[in-house]
């Protein structure tokens, strides 16, 4: 199953204790429903779209059948709440990537850590930045 957010809103300026958010979910490419959370440490809010829920269903099942979430509080259940929220971090994480990518040379280590290199990416820093950063992944590729 595939799950996507579209039209996100994030409100950090509005967050307190959860994140602050409005989005889309579709379903397998069809327009499922519509999640939001106000910001105060409330659960999220599902509301299927035409008040059809059959798709919202699917969708709740089918992040409860995956693994559990493993964080440094403990090992949770998976469910829709925080699917949802992993992909709106990746959102996040990518529109970070793509900003910095304009401007700098960003590279990810093994490890999973992000670097950056003062100096505007272009394809012919390639070979030397393989030569000297063998192990690292070019982030600027992803967005050529």
């Amino acid at each position: 199953m595939k799950i996507e957010l579209k039209s996100l809103k994030v409100h950090d300026d509005m967050s307190d204790e959860t994140t602050c958010y409005s989005a889309t979910v579709y379903v397998d490419g069809k327009r499922a429903f519509t999640a939001s959370n106000n910001g105060r440490g409330a659960p999220d809010d599902y509301h299927p779209i035409n008040h059809d829920d059959t798709l919202l269903n699917k969708a709740i099942e089918y992040a409860k059948s995956l693994p559990p979430v493993e964080s440094e509080w403990g090992k949770y259940n998976m469910d829709l709440e925080y699917l949802v929220m992993g992909l709106i971090e990746k959102k996040q994480i990518n529109a970070w990537l793509k900003r910095k990518c304009k401007t700098k040379i960003v590279l990810l280590d093994p490890s999973g850590e992000y670097s950056t290199i003062n100096q505007k990416f272009h394809i012919g820093l390639i070979p030397a930045l393989k030569r000297k950063y063998p192990a690292d992944e070019i982030i600027n590729l992803r967005f050529e």
